[in-house]
């Protein structure tokens, strides 16, 4: 049978310098058409090796969005060794599948197969996304918590940016947002002043998410010289980006000025106190300050957001629905903690 599943990888280990665990994820490896097999936690692990696998539909219908196996033994994902993932013992949970039982294992020179392994002739078909590793299990809240991980950079870059004027200035890794109606051109340099950088490729749609783009570095003959890579997403009425292997020389980049804003969409939302629309959340964040905030995150995840349920306890948690309780009304269930938001038509 096929099982679609955001899969967290808990494993709990031993750890070698006597130091205290923590609940960060010693891996996150997203296993999406953005990402592919690279790992995004900052930790410095090796990407994946792919075998026979293909990229498919992710847990909230997205295309890209997961890696499909297909049940063959030559059907699998390998982590290479590192020290962060010195495993002892190891235990699987999923966030959308309470118990998924799949041939994961650790070998014994202590790399991860995901899917198939040599010594088990049982194989996983289906698809996963978004593993994570960590030093010690996780009750099933942290688990729950932990599931929105891999989706963060549908929601936050839009909101967490850091404005910039002279992309000349920007870093890798931090998500930027160019001052006024700019964005980084698509076209290479129209005059010899030197090298100068583009992207390859269009921006995406707001539909998308984020995708990464080629940023070429050349002059008026069109050669790139120097490569690297920049992640675009596309909020409302601006772009954002995060480089990646930017030169230490900082080159500049061509912008494009003026561009046509994209206004926000003429959504209003009507609350239902004391109401949750449960079994439909792809996406949760706890720490939203208010519900006009959690709004503004539906609004940025677009269509695929179509109601949201906010709480006031814990400093706020927000929770974006891929439905509306007018088609699933025996999932709206009371809960005293909780208010519905579902959008009214405008007249």
């Amino acid at each position: 049978m096929e099982l679609v599943a955001a899969l967290l990888l808990l494993i709990q280990r031993q750890i070698l310098n006597g130091g205290m665990s923590h609940r960060r994820a010693e891996t996150l490896y997203p296993l999406n058409a953005e990402h592919r097999t690279r790992d995004i936690s900052g930790n410095g692990l090796p990407a994946g090796i792919a075998s026979g696998v293909t990229l498919d539909k992710g847990p909230d219908g997205r295309e890209g969005g997961a890696y499909y196996f297909s049940g063959t033994s030559s059907s699998y994902i390998e982590i290479p060794y590192h020290a962060k993932i010195d495993t002892r013992e190891y235990y699987m949970e999923s966030a959308r599948v309470r118990f998924l039982f799949t041939s994961c294992a650790v070998s014994k020179n202590e790399r991860i197969r995901l899917a198939a392994v040599a010594f088990d002739s049982r194989s996983f078909r289906g698809r996963m996304a978004c593993l994570q590793i960590y030093n010690e299990a996780l009750t099933l809240k942290q688990i729950r918590k932990s599931s929105g991980l891999c989706s963060e950079e549908l929601i936050r870059p839009c909101i967490n940016y850091t404005p910039i004027e002279d992309v000349t200035r920007a870093f890798n890794q931090t998500w930027y947002r160019l001052k006024g109606q700019q964005q980084i051109s698509t076209q290479g340099p129209q005059s010899n002043l030197g090298l100068s950088g583009w992207m390859r490729g269009p921006h995406p749609q707001r539909e998308i998410g984020a995708v990464e783009r080629d940023l070429c570095f050349g002059d008026v003959r069109g050669s790139c010289q120097h490569k690297a890579s920049v992640t675009v997403r596309h909020c409302f009425g601006y772009y954002v980006y995060k480089f990646i292997g930017l030169p230490q020389e900082h080159l500049q980049i061509s912008v494009d000025k003026d561009v046509d804003a994209e206004t926000l969409p003429e959504r209003i939302f009507q609350e239902r106190p004391r109401f949750q629309l449960t079994d439909h959340v792809f996406y949760e964040e706890s720490n939203v300050p208010s519900p006009a905030q959690c709004v503004e995150y539906c609004l940025v995840a677009g269509e695929k957001c179509e109601s949201l349920n906010y709480s006031s306890k814990d400093n706020g948690t927000c929770q974006l629905n891929n439905a509306t309780a007018s088609g699933y009304g025996h999932h709206l269930l009371a809960n005293q903690s909780w208010a519905y938001f579902h959008p009214i038509a405008l007249v």
